[in-house]
């Protein structure tokens, strides 16, 4: 028995008269019969009663009505919910932020109000972990920093919170009074720096800036985490660049954040995503943050 059969089915249960049915169906009466003999002989059950003038369910098309009933309407309900998650209104979708970034809280909350049947998690790591993460499908978007670029591929990203690099330093650091601060500042300063096995990207891109201007970057200790980063700077252990925007995270850290004036480091709050993302819930979330077009950023 499959669903245009039941249909056919139920037609004629409701009208109890072939040629409405076949009306209702617009579909040839002959069509309607045709259909109703081959259940018939299906199942091996007598469904109607006929003659000239009337029809009928037997007993055990009643019971077949009742039940039918039941299993369209749920079978009408999967339908929905199907292309419901085909077009994104139905779903999941995973999101990894690196840091608490403070217009991401009412996004979500805004998303969901507007499409509440779609699941949303959000899960924080470090940077490297984000990436792996949006690698293998366990996210679908992350919120990260845009020097972790170097390491994904295949990917596209958005821009939501242009910012420049700054220095991170005590009130009391000699350079504190600068308005500005060169890379080349930071030659014979003694840096603190996120580990290689949290943040490989920002690591890898502190050397690139320093190694163009002729020297290595003098890191004297590593942190696998901001915090512990912050607390090492304000513990005086050292300097580190970062964006600007992490010195509200922890405000408990009285520091100060000296912007960079080097053209070619600049730091970027960016959202990430596969290029050929297969969760039709992505592109949704992204028009909320203000991209037009997500596949073609």
């Amino acid at each position: 028995m499959d669903v245009k059969q039941l249909r056919c089915f139920m037609a004629v249960a409701e009208n109890l008269n072939f040629t409405k049915a076949a009306n209702q169906l617009f579909v040839t009466q002959s069509a309607v019969s045709y259909q109703i003999a081959g259940l018939e002989k299906q199942l091996d059950l007598k469904l109607f009663v006929r003659d000239r003038h009337t029809v009928q369910l037997t007993a055990a098309g009643e019971v077949l009505y009742q039940e039918s009933k039941r299993l369209v309407a749920e079978f009408n309900d999967a339908v929905d919910k199907a292309r419901m998650t085909e077009s994104g209104m139905v779903g999941k979708l995973s999101i990894g932020i690196l840091s608490s970034f403070k217009f991401l809280p009412s996004l979500i909350k805004k998303f969901r109000s507007s499409y509440p049947s779609i699941v949303v998690t959000v899960t924080r790591h470090n940077m490297n972990q984000l990436n792996d993460a949006l690698k293998a499908g366990e996210l679908d978007l992350i919120f990260t920093i845009s020097f972790a670029l170097a390491n994904l591929r295949n990917v596209r990203s958005y821009t939501f919170l242009p910012d420049a690099a700054a220095v991170f330093m005590r009130p009391d650091h000699p350079l504190a009074s600068r308005e500005k601060i060169s890379i080349l500042d930071l030659k014979k300063e003694a840096l603190v720096h996120l580990s290689a096995e949290s943040s490989a990207s920002a690591l890898d891109w502190l050397e690139k800036v320093c190694r163009k201007r002729g020297f290595a970057p003098n890191i004297v200790q590593y942190s696998d985490d901001l915090e512990t980063l912050l607390f090492m700077i304000d513990a005086g252990l050292g300097i580190t660049v970062l964006a600007k925007h992490a010195i509200g995270f922890y405000p408990n850290f009285k520091l100060k954040a000296i912007p960079l004036e080097d053209a070619d480091a600049n730091i970027e709050g960016i959202c990430v995503w596969k290029d050929r993302s297969n969760n039709p819930s992505v592109p949704l979330f992204l028009k909320k943050l203000g991209v037009v077009n997500p596949n073609e950023v």
